[in-house]
């Protein structure tokens, strides 16, 4: 399927943490992810609801981790 997103596993994120332009973005619900201490290093948190509002933030060559787990 060519329109399918790219998944990295757990392994993989972490060998590609210190590339350039690399962001990692967590959509958790803002309660979750204030009460977690469970958090992957250097990550923000965006409102999964109003990605309008932010994507354009992130350079359009950048890559973009989404998770919410």
């Amino acid at each position: 399927m060519e329109n399918q997103i790219p998944r990295l596993s757990p392994e993989e994120l972490r060998d590609r943490l210190d590339q350039p332009g690399l962001y990692i973005i967590d959509l958790r619900h803002i309660t979750q992810w204030a009460a977690s201490d469970r958090k992957i290093a250097g990550a923000v948190w965006e409102n999964r609801d109003s990605v309008a509002e932010w994507a354009g933030k992130y350079p359009r060559e950048a890559t973009l981790v989404l998770y919410c787990a």
